[in-house]
């Protein structure tokens, strides 16, 4: 497993793309009417021990200016290991699936036995007139997910009797646990 997560990291760095949101430039723009945001999450294990988590982010694609052309979250990325700590800029792309209409989906390794990631940044979609349209957390920081959101996103599946890991139990970030992920007013 350890020999997984070190091509995975390896590719991933490789992937890595040093940009950050500016918010003073022309084409960037911080979403504040719900055009984006995170509405559930829930956490995995996979059949190798690692635990993911998933966000699941409702898009309203008509309220941007043009078809979007890439979803993503910007984020700088610590990896611990045995080896020691990494940390690197990278965008890690949002998935879409034609069951889950109106939903990007974000799938980030929190950890295994070996290695544990955190991660600072923001979410982000760009349209096809390259504007980028970011969501980050109410208090205008980033935001951060590392073992203690899993811990809170575990307490609330327990909380709201979640047996799977499918879509039907991820839990909405309206609830106390989540709420530094929730964007106020958005359903």
């Amino acid at each position: 497993m350890r020999s997984l997560w070190v091509v995975l990291f390896a590719f991933l760095s490789v992937e890595a793309k040093a940009t950050s949101p500016d918010f003073f430039k022309e084409n960037h723009y911080y979403v504040q009417n719900c055009e984006m945001f995170v509405d559930r999450m829930l956490t995995r294990t996979d059949a190798g021990g690692a635990t993911h988590l998933l966000f699941f982010i409702k898009v309203q694609n008509d309220k941007f200016d043009g078809p979007i052309v890439e979803s993503g979250f910007q984020s700088q990325t610590r990896m611990k290991g045995p080896g020691g700590i990494v940390e690197i800029q990278e965008t890690w792309r949002l998935s879409v699936n034609r069951e889950l209409e109106g939903y990007r989906i974000l799938n980030l390794p929190i950890g295994n036995e070996d290695h544990s990631f955190s991660f600072r940044g923001a979410f982000f979609v760009k349209t096809n007139k390259n504007s980028y349209y970011w969501i980050k957390p109410r208090d205008g920081t980033q935001f951060v997910i590392d073992a203690g959101t899993v811990a809170k996103v575990r307490k609330a599946m327990r909380n709201q009797g979640a047996e799977t890991e499918g879509f039907r139990d991820a839990v909405s970030t309206e609830t106390t646990e989540l709420a530094s992920f929730h964007s106020s007013n958005c359903h």
